[in-house]
């Protein structure tokens, strides 16, 4: 079920260009997930790093010299977690100016 809303909102069909990716996607989500759910730890976190990993790839669906497309996906999932994940401690490191502003109301 995810997979086909992925891909309806990638506007990927089942003929043209997306076809390629339409074919991986069904092959290899499973296992980009697992990969993404080890690197998270949550499954909600994971579908999330999974479609923004795949947003990334479909727009690199028709360069022909991906020779490796599992491992391009895999270093794309990698590279999507790793920005989640520091823009998460970004977001925690910069204090609340509200909350300073109330602390010393």
């Amino acid at each position: 079920m995810i997979k086909g809303v992925l891909l309806q909102e990638m506007g990927v069909g089942v003929r043209g260009p997306g076809e390629r990716f339409e074919v991986f996607v069904e092959q290899h989500y499973g296992e980009l997930l697992r990969y993404a759910l080890v690197l998270t730890g949550d499954r909600g976190d994971a579908e999330d790093v999974v479609h923004d990993a795949l947003l990334k790839l479909v727009k690199h669906v028709s360069r022909a010299d991906i020779e490796h497309e599992r491992a391009y996906a895999r270093q794309v999932l990698f590279r999507v977690f790793l920005a989640r994940r520091d823009r998460g401690r970004r977001e925690r490191l910069v204090p609340d100016a509200g909350a300073d502003v109330q602390a010393r109301g």
